[in-house]
């Protein structure tokens, strides 16, 4: 139950800062309810006008086996922050969370991202979701919805 609050806190803070002033922009949230690989959840918020994403967030939660499985890649975790966390518009970081488990928050604000190479890296290998000038939303929650998760736009 807690791991839902932090995500559902979470998901409250990004979607509150997202401005109502555009009728055109849209709000798409996916999510999972089963496990998958290290995940015993996970969350995309996808904020867009028309097809052009303008921010995401993707909250996850890491289980490991023991509390040393989880000290060993929460400190891998927090030495790949600084490469992303370095340009202005990426932030992701890694906490620690009850014994065995890590939340990790990716955040994307690609009206500042200026190295588009860093987003794709760390979102998807999957090309398909650039259309050239921009991240498309309707490519990325396709290939969301293709890993079993189910997407709502509001």
């Amino acid at each position: 139950m807690k791991r839902v609050t932090v995500i559902s806190i979470q998901l409250l803070l990004v979607v509150g800062c997202a401005s109502n002033n555009d009728s055109l922009r849209t709000v798409t949230v996916c999510k999972n309810n089963y496990s998958f690989s290290n995940y015993s959840a996970f969350t995309h918020t996808i904020i867009a006008q028309g097809d052009e994403i303008q921010k995401m967030d993707a909250v996850g939660i890491l289980n490991f086996d023991s509390m040393e499985d989880r000290d060993s890649a929460f400190k891998m975790y927090k030495e790949s922050e600084s490469e992303f966390n370095e340009n202005n518009g990426i932030r992701i970081s890694n906490e620690i969370y009850e014994d065995t488990s890590i939340v990790q928050n990716y955040e994307y604000d690609l009206e500042l991202v200026k190295d588009e190479s860093l987003i794709m890296r760390s979102i998807s290998p999957n090309e398909n979701i650039n259309r050239g000038t921009y991240l498309s939303r309707d490519m990325m929650i396709k290939q969301i919805e293709s890993t079993d998760f189910t997407c709502n736009t509001e």
